[in-house]
């Protein structure tokens, strides 16, 4: 599409703006593989993204790290605007106090998808579970995606389960929040992309003022630590997320911290928060 847009600017309309945003790194163009014709492909991409940014007069991303680890190399911080996935604030006000206190429930939440860090966490339930000779977690999973089907049949004599399946985003997405107690955004760090993402699943949590759990070694990670709003653990360790779910069952960590710290940064992470920015920029382009 970038290169569409240079080759319009460049023959048609020299004058035309373009707005390059990017959601998540091309899996293509940032990767680690020793494929060779990975490596080729990945060179002969980023050589021509590297041609076609220098036309490129506003780089929206969707997480602070895409450039500080990719395109610094292309585009000047200055003509970068950082617009989060974050959620719009009339949806979340309709978040209400979870009724069942008696267990805790993990919510996984959007696409489902990193099967080995959701079969991780349902195993870890179920042991303490076991242990405890009663659900003392339960699990929301919520959404769709390319390893529903696995998972479903991963789970389907658990009863501590919920799959709760697709969903209407703007009409269901308050309701499901106001079931659990905790998100569990646990992806697996070996890959590249992971390591810089931020999901929209982190500003749900802290605008639902919900304690979030992610995978150590990611960016994401710095983050939670910093503002200390979760918990981080290895994503390929089930020891690390036992030793974490015990204690929170012991109550050895403090969930109303957390959401003080929430409450206190949750009007910087809705939507409308950049949006006026944004409409700034755009502003700007329109008048250079």
């Amino acid at each position: 599409m970038l290169l569409i847009a240079y080759i319009y600017k460049k023959i048609f309309n020299k004058n035309v703006k373009i707005v390059y945003e990017i959601g998540d790194l091309n899996k293509r163009t940032y990767n680690e593989s020793k494929n060779p014709l990975k490596i080729l492909l990945k060179l002969t991409l980023r050589g021509i993204e590297n041609i076609t940014c220098k036309n490129v007069d506003l780089l929206i991303i969707s997480s602070q790290y895409f450039w500080d680890f990719y395109y610094y190399k292309y585009i000047p911080k200055e003509k970068t605007f950082y617009f989060p996935n974050a959620p719009e604030r009339n949806i979340f006000k309709r978040i209400e106090e979870k009724k069942d206190k008696s267990k805790i429930t993990i919510g996984f939440i959007g696409s489902v998808r990193y099967a080995e860090q959701l079969k991780m966490l349902v195993d870890v339930i179920n042991e303490i579970n076991d242990q405890k000779s009663k659900n003392v977690f339960e699990l929301l999973i919520a959404g769709t995606g390319p390893e529903s089907n696995l998972i479903s049949e991963y789970v389907k004599n658990m009863d501590f389960v919920e799959m709760y399946g697709p969903y209407n985003y703007d009409k269901e997405i308050a309701s499901i929040y106001s079931k659990i107690d905790i998100v569990y955004s646990v992806y697996d760090s070996s890959i590249a992309n992971v390591r810089v993402a931020i999901p929209n699943r982190l500003y749900e949590a802290i605008v639902s003022e919900k304690p979030i759990i992610v995978a150590k070694g990611t960016k994401l990670e710095q983050f939670v630590v910093k503002n200390g709003i979760g918990y981080a653990v290895d994503s390929k360790n089930a020891d690390d997320l036992r030793k974490l779910l015990t204690n929170i069952i012991e109550k050895k960590v403090c969930f109303e911290d957390i959401k003080e710290k929430c409450r206190k940064i949750k009007n910087n992470y809705y939507i409308d928060y950049y949006q006026r920015e944004l409409i700034e920029r755009y502003m700007k382009l329109n008048n250079m």
